[in-house]
């Protein structure tokens, strides 16, 4: 792919799972299946899950949790009890987690083979943890079972399930008085298949995220998909989706239907040996103008059907450099050397190939029909905050053209868009200021927005925002025609004016009523949302 830039010069002006959708919990039961093909069979006896901090049952509801923390095991444990077919608890004579071998062939940590076994996928979620941690993802106590109080008052008997993974499935294998049972925990009842094996996906999970619209009976789909974007996927399977994400600090999982754009701020670079030169980041740092959420606010509005992720985002108030959340060969970024990666060995001027991965731990790699099929490394996108003001001072901030899995690094150069406003533009308020010294004002529903009162700081926030919306724009394969009438054409921009966060340049213009008023762009337009790709 070839590496095309777009330039922005001066001069052209996170989880609780019962929200999702699947109801409180009530008592429920898991049913036993057959080892060798994962379908039901007849119950002589069940399992149900409870919480250990309440003592309530939550089987209908529970889905195995994971996230990183200073002492592990991280994940959330979970009471396992067994009953018989009236509902009184039982406590097996014999109680197994059933592992693969340690023959086991290379790659079998699927569930899906048979006879069945716990999982033990790559790492600990799809984009984190080593992908060559093949270990079993539970942890079970099966021989210090522990009484507690349910809810409902009753006492019952349990074993602690520790999950070690995001997504895991515990095979387990129980001996009771009234027989012997294999579960699968949480419930798939798909049941083996000669050709798609087993989905990996719960059975909860698949009837909230795979509906009939847009069903994932294999695990392996990838058909995220936007409302007037014919292009489907993000790269990620459905499975993948399922297991989820860490998300700056947080366990993430991701809706199978919609496409998700992971993108990470590095925050700053460009550092001056300068003394007298301030150096503090204006993106998420202590001097930071604007932290957070609001920093990608405008790139959220590529519609209701993309979900934004900020990847080692977990202190807002910090630096940030580089990440585990992601794969990530970041070194510096200076504007005489460019971008600098490390390679394993030294640094380099050429990004690894692995470099922002954000799959490197997935069971169904995606694969491309028009690269012989090879499995495609799904990328995020790296957004780097330079704090130089003095090196051409007229460029704003650069990108390449394409998708995350180009070339695609976005430059945000903060202090020259504060210089750029408060110098060229006016955008200060020198006392005695007058009541309306500076307006903002956006473009919505196909004109531009009556004028309202803004500080210099909240204007300079959302110029921010609208840069880097613009560069992440580019970076999506969002390559727009010149709007709104003009007869030149401004490269990969709307022309100025035309309201989208494609526009060149933000404008403004000066009277007595308003005072200095600010036109910024929030939203991407029609074309923009029907045309971005991720892969």
């Amino acid at each position: 792919m070839k590496t095309r830039r777009s330039l922005v010069f001066a001069a052209f002006g996170l989880v609780v799972w019962a929200v999702i959708g699947l109801g409180t919990s009530q008592a429920a039961v898991i049913s036993p299946v057959n080892p060798a093909t994962g379908q039901l069979v007849a119950a002589t006896f069940t399992v149900s899950v409870f919480n250990p901090l309440t003592g309530g049952d939550i089987t209908d509801v529970w889905l195995p949790e994971w996230k990183p923390c200073p002492s592990p095991p991280c994940g959330t444990p979970v009471y396992v009890v067994f009953h018989d077919l009236a509902g009184n608890v039982l406590v097996p004579s014999s109680l197994t987690l059933v592992t693969a071998p340690a023959t086991a062939p290379n790659g079998s940590f699927h569930p899906s083979f048979s006879p069945l076994r716990t999982s033990a996928y790559p790492g600990q979620c799809t984009n984190y943890g080593d992908p060559n941690d093949l270990s079993p993802d539970f942890d079970f106590n099966t021989t210090a079972p522990i009484q507690f109080t349910a809810s409902t008052g009753v006492i019952k008997t349990g074993f602690l399930l520790t999950p070690l993974d995001c997504g895991g499935m515990a095979v387990i294998s129980a001996t009771t008085t009234a027989g012997t049972h294999t579960f699968i925990l949480p419930q798939s009842s798909l049941g083996l298949n000669a050709t798609t094996g087993i989905s990996g996906i719960p059975d909860i999970w698949a009837a909230a995220f795979c509906p009939q619209n847009n069903p994932c009976p294999t695990g392996k789909e990838d058909n995220d998909s936007s409302t007037g974007n014919a292009t489907n996927g993000d790269g990620i399977s459905a499975f993948d989706e399922y297991r989820g994400f860490i998300v700056s600090g947080v366990h993430v999982r991701t809706d199978s239907r919609q496409k998700d754009l992971f993108v990470h701020l590095v925050n700053p670079q460009c550092i001056s040996g300068d003394p007298l030169v301030s150096t503090a980041s204006l993106l998420g740092g202590q001097n930071a103008i604007v932290v957070g959420n609001p920093l990608f606010s405008n790139v959220e509005t590529l519609i209701s059907g993309a979900q934004i992720h900020r990847l080692g985002y977990a202190t807002p108030n910090a630096p940030h450099y580089t990440t585990n959340e992601w794969v990530d060969r970041f070194n510096r970024f200076t504007v005489t050397e460019g971008l600098v990666f490390n390679n394993g060995t030294g640094t380099t001027t050429t990004a690894p190939i692995h470099d922002r991965q954000i799959n490197q731990n997935v069971v169904y790699f995606t694969r491309d029909p028009n690269n012989n099929n090879k499995p495609v490394i799904q990328r995020g996108l790296r957004v780097i905050e330079c704090v130089d003001a003095t090196t051409a001072p007229s460029l704003l901030g650069f990108a390449s053209l394409g998708s995350p899995n180009g070339p695609d690094n976005a430059i945000v150069f903060t202090r020259r868009i504060v210089n750029y406003f408060t110098n060229s533009l006016g955008a200060v308020c020198a006392p005695p200021a007058t009541p309306a010294c500076l307006s903002y004002s956006t473009f919505q529903n196909g004109a531009w927005t009556t004028p309202v009162l803004i500080s210099p700081v909240n204007l300079f926030g959302a110029a921010f925002a609208f840069y880097i919306a613009m560069e992440i724009g580019h970076a999506l394969e969002l390559t727009p025609t010149v709007e709104g009438g003009q007869k030149v054409s401004y490269g990969y921009h709307h022309a100025p004016g035309t309201g989208s966060n494609l526009d060149q340049a933000i404008t403004n213009k000066v009277s007595n009523k308003t005072g200095n008023t600010f036109y910024i762009p929030l939203l991407y337009n029609t074309s923009d949302l029907t045309s971005y790709g991720l892969k």
